[in-house]
């Protein structure tokens, strides 16, 4: 009894100690292994099984692949070539052998055990060593960015044909995306083409969606010419005139100018140019934007479209004829008008050849097409203008010079009363009163000589009377106007009476 328990014990422990053998033999067994270990990759490039010499020599034929190869980079119909001798692309074949080689034969027997295990099962990938110029990769893919890269645009309406221009999508490129896979496709054997990673913009509006909408009639039209010449004011005037271009107005919708073109400040890529402020003509940001908003006025008013908001500028203008402009100020002074038809309404603008078009397109009206608008300028005054004479001691007596600062000559004021008058086969059937529009004088400003002596006075208190005022130069021109402007006491341009609103609802 006793000997067949010894006998069992034995069998038992024989057996338990054979199995130890074989487990700690089978971990044991691969740290002897000659060849890469199952899941070793270099790049995407699977190694299992090759011995050193094979590792290294494909290793280096990858390296010698990379001097003749070429990359084709694409997106769509836009293709690009690329070397790696254009960015000074090389490996380093010798250390991407040493790191795949000693994976799983460095450390402890139970590291390496633990690692092999590891990319048997999940895959141990090593990057190739290499080398390249990121500065010129940087510089290739900013010539392609501006190649690739773009806004969304909206599909419009042509000004010429009327038909419809397609939509444009917008595209981002990711540079570092792109850069990475380069570098990459260059030390991969299976890799020649590339497509250019980007993000695609859907714009708004699209030629099917512009088409549902049955805009396709011009309601009206109108144009102002400017000097290309002063080629800061043209680009503000370009600049403005693309921001509303395109823009739809749904039915109810109100349009307000300041809202629409923005800013106007050189982040906006406004520049600077003269402008009309409290009368006078200065420099500002975005000088000649007011020639945008006084176009789009008479298109308004052509399209018989209800005025909101609307303000005369301070003086008469070269490009529009008087009660026919718009002044604009961001954040305080705009102009608005509101869509009252039953359907979707699109502006359209051009700057072309010195001249700035600004149309509105909209639904077809039979009854629109009978009737005709115009402008009308009545009981128009006149309001004259002053000299202000400014003592000159320089000057002989009694010599009138023009100013030789402000060069004024003087101009005249305006007042006026403006209505849009409509007609149907011929006759009126509407007269609306559009505002009292002022414009004031210019004064003019001329430097005088100083006057002969008066003749003595009798006591130290009596001044002989002259016929003409005269201003000392040390003091300002109107006691309560600090700066000595006349235009000043006047206010500025953009406190004229605004148009009386019409809400009524009215055929276009």
């Amino acid at each position: 009894m006793v000997y067949s328990k010894l006998m069992e014990y034995r069998r038992f422990l024989l057996t338990g100690l054979f199995i130890v053998i074989v487990l700690i033999g089978t971990a044991v067994y691969p740290l002897f292994y000659d060849r890469v270990y199952g899941g070793v990759l270099v790049g995407n490039i699977q190694l299992q099984g090759k011995t050193l010499e094979e590792l290294t020599a494909e290793v280096r034929s990858w390296e010698q692949q990379t001097h003749g190869k070429q990359l084709l980079l694409y997106f769509e119909n836009t293709v690009f070539l690329l070397t790696p001798d254009q960015v000074d692309f090389s490996m380093q074949p010798d250390r991407t052998v040493a790191d795949a080689w000693q994976y799983g034969r460095v450390g402890s027997w139970w590291q390496r055990v633990q690692d092999i295990r590891y990319a048997r099962e999940n895959g141990r990938s090593f990057q190739p060593y290499i080398s390249h110029d990121q500065a010129k990769l940087d510089q290739l893919i900013d010539q392609w960015k501006k190649t690739l890269e773009r806004e969304p645009k909206d599909a419009v309406l042509s000004l010429k044909t009327g038909g419809v221009i397609p939509e444009q999508q917008g595209r981002k490129l990711h540079t570092e995306e792109l850069a990475e896979q380069i570098l990459q496709a260059f030390y991969h054997p299976d890799i020649h083409t590339l497509e250019i990673p980007l993000t695609v913009t859907e714009p708004a509006v699209t030629k099917e969606s512009l088409t549902k909408t049955g805009i396709v009639t011009l309601q009206s039209a109108f144009s102002t010419k400017f000097d290309s010449n002063d080629v800061n004011r043209s680009t503000n005037i370009a600049l403005a005139a693309a921001k509303i271009n395109g823009l739809i107005l749904k039915p109810g919708q109100i349009f307000s100018f300041n809202d629409a073109v923005g800013p106007r400040d050189t982040a906006s890529g406004f520049k600077e140019a003269m402008e009309i402020f409290d009368s006078e003509m200065v420099p500002g940001i975005g000088g000649g934007i007011c020639q945008v908003s006084s176009t789009l006025y008479n298109a308004v008013l052509l399209a018989n479209l209800p005025v909101k908001e609307r303000w005369n500028h301070g003086r008469p203008l070269s490009y529009v004829g008087m009660g026919r402009d718009a002044t604009v100020v961001y954040g305080s002074v705009d102009f608005k008008f509101v869509n009252n038809t039953s359907s979707s309404l699109m502006i359209l603008t051009e700057t072309k050849n010195n001249k700035l078009t600004v149309a509105i397109f909209g639904r077809e009206n039979q009854e629109n097409l009978k009737q005709t608008v115009h402008i009308e300028v009545t009981d128009l005054k006149e309001l004259p203008f002053k000299t202000v004479e400014i003592v000159d001691p320089l000057l002989p007596a009694g010599q009138v010079v023009l100013d030789p600062e402000k060069a004024k000559k003087g101009a005249p004021g305006y007042e006026m009363n403006v209505f849009r008058v409509i007609k149907a086969d011929g006759k009126v059937i509407k007269r609306e009163f559009l505002g009292k529009d002022r414009y004031v004088p210019e004064n003019a400003v001329v430097r005088v000589g100083p006057k002969p002596p008066a003749v003595q006075p009798d006591s130290a208190g009596d001044i002989q009377p002259g016929k003409d005022m005269t201003v000392n130069p040390a003091l300002p021109l109107n006691p309560t106007d600090p700066t000595g402007s006349a235009a000043n006491q006047t206010g500025s341009e953009d406190k004229a009476r605004p148009p009386a609103a019409d809400d009524t609802k009215s055929s276009r």
